[in-house]
This record gives structure tokens, C-alpha cells and sequence, in this order.
């Protein structure tokens, strides 16, 4: 069986803002798409396109900027909701 994306996504660290590292946390990537308002389907989108840009040692920030274009040009309303916050 194959370990699929999840995997891959929880196997790096994020840079924060702080300066501090974390492994990556779907689920925290997961919560911001939602408390902005996108649906489902857009949160599996972002996800989807988001899994080849990531990397070790990515900021949150470019996550956000990442994420925010993605919802940008698809002009999903959440888009208009969504900040780093």
C-alpha cells in the first residue's frame, strides 16, 4: 500500500514566523482554508496543487502566499477572507 500524499506532507519542517520549526500540520493548513469560508472541494484543490511547492524548511508565510494565489485564481470568495492569521 502506498503512504500517499499525508505522508509526504508530514514528513517536513515549516519555518514560523518566530523563527521556530514545526513539522507540517495538515489539519492547521486545513482549519485557515475553512475559517475563510472555502469549501471542500477547495480545500482538496489547494492541497492537491500546494503538496509539489512544498519542501523542508518552507515558511509559513510562502505557504499563505502559496495558498492565497491558488484560491486567487480560481477566484473562490474565500480568497478575499483568507490571511496569515
Amino acid at each position: 500500500m502506498s503512504r500517499g500524499w499525508y505522508y509526504f506532507l508530514v514528513s517536513f519542517r515549516v519555518l514560523k514566523a518566530d523563527g521556530t520549526t514545526e513539522f507540517f500540520n495538515i489539519e492547521k493548513l486545513r482549519r485557515s482554508l475553512r475559517r475563510a469560508g472555502a469549501i471542500a472541494a477547495e480545500i482538496t484543490e489547494v492541497i492537491t496543487e500546494l503538496e509539489p511547492k512544498l519542501h523542508d524548511g518552507i515558511t509559513t508565510q510562502e505557504i499563505y502566499r502559496l495558498a492565497f494565489e491558488i484560491l486567487r485564481v480560481r477566484k473562490a470568495p474565500a480568497a478575499t477572507r483568507y490571511s496569515l492569521r
